[in-house]
């Protein structure tokens, strides 16, 4: 079995300070009005649009103060036309399983929290199977694999990063690309079964992760352990 290669982003909209007890984590955002989450992961739209995703956490939150009422309603009209399925869990939670192409429009709404996260799905995949691997992947204290229909994982944790996994590596190539030594949004090299759902260390230096440097993942790290030659999915291969 081979690893899960995966990126973390840590925003430079967050900073630490302190009660006397424990860190506070104090949120902002990369850039006014626009979640952190699009700003990381907008390269990847195109490629997502394609696929689906299980929301049942209220993933995406519509708050913007210039907005009228009824500017809001049309904005949750158009979000409503996204949804390909709706149903109640066991709780009376309502879930929806999502169009990838909504984040076009809506990923700057991505509401950032603990616990967000989602898996985007091969199309053609029900509500009922999406809840299915859900709970595969979101029940476990530890995943060595990606389920079977699984494009990518995306996991915020504790409001703090933002990480991807995924056994096609041109997801990541293409983040790399875009974010690779950047300082807005500094990157690391991650790997599932070490990595989700819970962090090892508390910082990225702590445990002697690879920042994520511009052009190829560093020889022997996460990233190019991964032969990805049959992965689903994705754009062509980037040169």
């Amino acid at each position: 079995m081979k690893a899960v290669p995966g990126i973390r982003f840590y925003p430079s909209s967050i900073s630490v300070d302190s009660d006397g007890w424990a860190p506070i984590f104090l949120h902002g955002t990369i850039q006014e009005k626009r979640s952190d989450f699009d700003f990381i992961f907008e390269p990847l739209y195109p490629l997502w649009s394609n696929f689906v995703f299980l929301d049942d956490s209220g993933l995406i939150r519509i708050f913007d103060s210039d907005l009228t009422q009824e500017q809001e309603d049309e904005l949750y009209r158009r979000l409503a036309s996204y949804v390909i399925q709706a149903d109640e869990d066991q709780y009376g939670n309502t879930r929806k399983l999502m169009s990838g192409s909504v984040l076009t429009e809506f990923g700057k709404y991505v509401y950032e929290f603990e616990g967000a996260g989602f898996c985007m799905l091969e199309p053609g995949v029900t509500i009922e199977q999406a809840a299915r691997i859900g709970n595969e992947v979101w029940s476990r204290m530890s995943l060595r694999e990606l389920p079977e229909g699984v494009i990518c994982l995306i996991q915020n944790w504790d409001g703090v990063f933002w990480q991807i996994f995924s056994t096609d590596l041109r997801y990541l190539e293409i983040l790399q690309a875009a974010h690779g030594g950047s300082e807005l949004v500094p990157a690391y090299w991650v790997e599932l079964s070490e990595d989700f759902p819970n962090p090892r260390g508390s910082s990225p230096e702590e445990v002697g992760m690879k920042r994520v440097e511009p052009g190829a993942a560093p020889n022997g790290g996460p990233a190019a352990s991964v032969d990805n030659s049959n992965a689903p999915g994705g754009p062509s291969p980037v040169s």
